[in-house]
């Protein structure tokens, strides 16, 4: 069978929506308006691409996430670097001053510099990211004398560190201490430093002979943290006692009370017939404090018993020198250490007149009062 295609018919659709196509063409033409906003959205578009995709090319970091360097330098030239830091020593070819070292974290560095005929320096320093350190050393050459001489160093007492400073400079090596010989001493003057704990530091110079031997010997000067007391007293012979310590028989005055412990300290004497005796002293390290007192004897005393009939009532007693000052004491009572002479004795008792009398105090004797309160009626 055959088939026949269809005559052709005209695409409606199509040349509806090519009519649209066209007309809107005509449109962006037509309208600047509607034409001058699509291609500011197209800029907009265009700069935010660029934002996104080429900015962070060109972004920078703060000094803490960059790396830093250091230039070193040195005078002469041509010394070997050692470089030690965050990260442990540098490893890699040796490497000689002028060189600089690049990204480095930042952090401490030890610089190392070494060359033959000088001696060895060294520094630390901070590198800092985005920042290069420069590190300039002058390099001190060796002192090589033309003529040597020894040095014997010995002290009382013995084990002292030797500081010892030569023409050349300090001494480098391992610390020793007296007795000690020096070999191969530049000629000229040198310093000795001697230092031993608990003693004072002691130095001199010294100089120093071709070929021959210089001798030093020192007597080191301990250091004192006591001091001692030396008392005296006018009797002689006083008991004497330090901060509540008392030594009896085996020490009295004249006496050097040694090794006293610096700083404040209470001296007591006591000597029979006379009144104890206590007094401040300051003691200060390797000194001696010297202490004299005159004691006061005791003077003879006697006593006064007083009674009354009642008892109970209170008592004043004024003596020679003075009204008796303390609690209020009441009959029966017994004063001792009275001293002697004229004394007043008052009694005093609620219903009663007050009574008063005169008593003389002998030393050594005991002088009675009594006073029979008559009985009042009452009123």
């Amino acid at each position: 069978m055959v088939l026949y295609a269809p005559a052709s018919t005209p695409n409606i659709e199509g040349k509806k929506m090519k009519q649209k196509e066209d007309k809107g063409e005509n449109s962006l033409a037509k309208n600047p308006v509607l034409k001058k906003g699509f291609l500011v959205v197209a800029l907009v578009t265009a700069i935010l691409l660029f934002a996104a995709f080429v900015a962070p090319l060109n972004a920078v970091l703060p000094p803490h996430h960059q790396k830093g360097s250091i230039a070193v330098y040195s005078s002469p030239s041509g010394a070997t670097i050692g470089l030690d830091g965050p990260d442990g020593a540098f490893v890699g070819p040796t490497i000689a001053t002028p060189h600089t070292f690049t990204a480095l974290e930042p952090g401490l560095y030890t610089i190392t510099l070494s060359l033959a005929g000088f001696y060895d320096w060294t520094k630390t320093v901070q590198v800092t990211g985005g920042r290069t350190t420069n590190v300039h050393a002058t390099l001190t050459p060796h002192y090589t004398p033309k003529a040597t001489g020894t040095i014997s160093v010995d002290s009382v007492p013995p084990g002292a560190t030797i500081e010892l400073i030569t023409p050349a400079g300090l001494f480098v090596g391992p610390t020793v201490t007296t007795p000690y010989t020096f070999d191969n001493v530049g000629t000229g003057t040198s310093t000795i430093k001697l230092s031993l704990a608990g003693y004072h530091d002691w130095s001199t110079n010294v100089v120093v002979t071709e070929g021959g031997t210089s001798y030093v010997k020192a007597t080191l000067i301990p250091i004192h943290t006591t001091g001692s007391i030396y008392v005296t007293t006018s009797p002689s012979g006083a008991y004497i006692g330090l901060d509540g310590q008392w030594w009896g028989m085996y020490r009295t005055t004249p006496d050097v009370i040694a090794d006293v412990a610096q700083g404040h300290h209470t001296l007591e004497l006591s000597l029979d017939g006379y009144q104890d005796k206590r007094t401040s002293v300051e003691v200060s390290p390797g000194e001696t404090e010297y202490v004299h007192v005159t004691l006061i004897p005791i003077q003879a005393t006697g006593a006064i018993e007083v009674t009354s009939d009642p008892s109970g009532a209170t008592i004043s007693l004024k003596t020679p020198h003075g009204v008796f000052v303390g609690p209020s004491v009441k009959t029966p009572h017994t004063f001792t250490r009275v001293e002697p002479g004229i004394c007043t004795v008052t009694l005093s008792l609620e219903g009663y007149p007050d009574w008063t009398t005169d008593v003389t105090v002998r030393p050594g004797e005991t002088e009675y009062v009594h006073k029979t309160f008559d009985w009042l009626p009452a009123p």
